[in-house]
């Protein structure tokens, strides 16, 4: 990945103060990815615009609105950046930032790889591999959904096809730019093929108005029983605690749901509420001290 700052009316001086600035560049130095600040010129001496040859790999990041609108039919994937106050309209980026303080080089190596639609892994384990959902996952992970008894304990994919993919392929666009987590697909390393799907999904409610993480977790019957939700969970739990900084992840269960309240005590979750909102679901969680 190659990064290009792009900034109207801002030195790079200026560019070096901004918050965050200084240790992102770190990062990037670290992580041996190259990048570049450039000044933002409308024309060139003979008053024409100047042509620049943009890698695939490439992003740009830019307070200019009109960069992003020469680079739009190019393909060049494109974030901006507003300080507060400005209100400038950026159409075509990948997502609009207002500060560079706590982004790291995973951060924009995700917005490259969606641009492309490329998989973005979350995490590997011995036997899995934990990513973001492509469109192509959909039919697998539609057929796990409807397999006997997925759908007993676990809210699944709704049984019209048209209508379950429509909401599959608006999930993927939306879930991950906006809040960077979300459901993932679990793919079994040694064949390549999807097993299930788990991840995080952010939750408000009249048991917690400020909001909470909640774990979920779908295995495709052939594959429970094998340690692979666990597997997954724990990695699941890993990212939550070190990677997004989360103090607790909840989790609900069907008091009837004997295999994962198992498996939620094994991987750290006590039960703290029974009956919730008169139905026979109980909440479940577990602290970043406590997880296994």
């Amino acid at each position: 990945m190659d990064v290009l700052f792009c900034m109207k009316d801002m030195e790079k001086n200026d560019f070096m103060m901004l918050p965050g600035v200084e240790e992102l560049l770190r990062g990037f130095r670290s992580d041996h990815v190259w990048w570049l600040f450039k000044k933002f010129e409308r024309t060139d001496q003979e008053g024409k615009t100047k042509r620049v040859v943009y890698k695939d790999n490439l992003l740009i990041v830019t307070n200019c609105p009109e960069v992003v609108s020469r680079l739009k039919s190019q393909e060049i994937c494109c974030v901006g950046y507003q300080r507060p106050g400005n209100e400038d309209y950026f159409d075509g980026v990948e997502m609009v930032l207002n500060s560079f303080e706590g982004l790291d080089t995973a951060f924009f190596l995700g917005i490259l790889h969606r641009f492309h639609g490329l998989a973005v892994v979350i995490r590997e384990t011995e036997r899995l591999i934990i990513r973001e959902s492509l469109n192509g996952d959909f039919e697998q992970l539609y057929q796990i959904s409807r397999e006997t008894n997925s759908d007993t304990y676990t809210e699944t994919m709704t049984e019209d096809y048209n209508e379950a993919k429509e909401k599959f392929f608006a999930y993927i666009a939306c879930q991950y730019r906006y809040y960077g987590f979300g459901l993932w697909s679990v793919v079994k390393k040694e064949t390549g093929e999807i097993i299930g799907r788990c991840g995080l999904s952010p939750v408000v409610d009249d048991i917690s108005p400020q909001g909470r993480i909640e774990i979920g977790y779908l295995m495709g019957v052939e594959y429970r029983k094998c340690g692979y939700a666990y597997e997954a969970c724990k990695a699941i739990l890993e990212y939550a605690f070190e990677v997004l900084g989360c103090p607790d992840i909840t989790a609900v269960i069907h008091q009837g749901n004997y295999p994962s309240q198992r498996l939620a005590e094994k991987l750290g979750f006590v039960r703290v509420k029974k009956e919730i909102s008169h139905t026979p679901n109980e909440i479940w969680r577990v602290f970043k001290t406590s997880a296994k």
